[in-house]
């Protein structure tokens, strides 16, 4: 829910009420990233790529639509988006 947008009460509630808790909180740019290879960082190369590995073989098997998950598995009135989402990975 955005600032500007009614909610559920249909009064409108101002958008730092819902992202208060996020306050804060140090998010890293969107772009830009440092690179450094994984010795530098202190992990053994090997090991990371294993654990890279199994990560990505052990996918879960929700949908890609965040917001579909919501519908599908919360039970009102948790049930309801109150914002947009984006498709995750």
């Amino acid at each position: 829910m955005y600032e500007g947008q009614a909610n559920s009460e249909s009064q409108t509630v101002p958008a730092k009420c819902y992202f208060s808790a996020m306050d804060g909180l140090d998010f890293p740019p969107r772009s830009g990233w440092r690179r450094a290879s994984p010795e530098t960082l202190g992990f053994e190369p090997a090991a990371l790529a294993r654990a890279c590995n199994h990560a990505e073989a052990s996918e879960i098997d929700w949908p890609v639509d965040v917001g579909a998950m919501v519908f599908r598995d919360d039970p009102p009135p948790f049930n309801r988006l109150l914002g947009p989402t984006k498709p995750r990975g």
